[in-house]
């Protein structure tokens, strides 16, 4: 003789009231969020709005004409401490891709030479750059940036006790200094420091 199985109860939707109903409490959850982030972003903004008013401070974009009086090393463009602060900000921001795109030329040129030597057959340089590869993993590049800087450029010389190679470059805390060329007016080249 068969037994029989229990009928399973199903509730239904009309079943459940409005204020323990899952969707209803999610739609809830989310408005009161979204309430909240909305207030206290308002919050903040009005007082930042009133502590700048109160300090005769303007919101605006008109500082960008004044001149910046900064003086900005190694620029692009030609640029001077009498220009204005948004054509400092210019030399910045192509400064900043021209070394965005020389950072990521010599970076695919390291991975890609480190990654075929990691599929190298030489097992000394196969494991060298599996050790590289395993050592630079999953580490933040902050950790790696302190991990390099101080060993490397921390014990380096102080700028008046810089490291002399011939008379052609100096080494110290700042970096590498070289000689840069340039013509004169009967085109002979000179090495001039910068």
């Amino acid at each position: 003789m068969a037994s029989k199985q229990p009928v399973e109860q199903y509730t239904t939707h009309s079943d459940i009231p409005f204020w323990r109903d899952e969707r209803v409490l999610r739609t809830a959850a989310q408005i009161i969020s979204a309430a909240l982030i909305i207030g206290v972003l308002a919050w903040v903004t009005i007082n930042f709005v009133q502590g700048a008013n109160q300090r005769g401070m303007s919101l605006n974009f008109k500082f960008l004409g004044d001149p910046a009086e900064f003086p900005i090393s190694d620029s692009v463009i030609p640029y001077d401490p009498s220009r204005s602060f948004g054509y400092a900000f210019l030399v910045g921001l192509i400064k900043t891709l021209l070394v965005t795109v020389i950072g990521v030329f010599f970076a695919t040129i390291l991975g890609t030479l480190i990654g075929l030597a990691r599929l190298s057959t030489n097992w000394l340089l196969s494991r060298l750059a599996l050790a590289y590869i395993e050592f630079h993993r999953n580490i933040p590049l902050l950790v790696l940036l302190f991990l390099w800087y101080f060993p490397v450029f921390g014990s380096l010389p102080a700028v008046s006790e810089s490291i002399q190679l011939g008379e052609v470059a100096f080494l110290n805390e700042r970096g590498l200094y070289l000689p840069m060329p340039r013509l004169n007016e009967g085109g002979i080249i000179w090495l001039i420091f910068r």
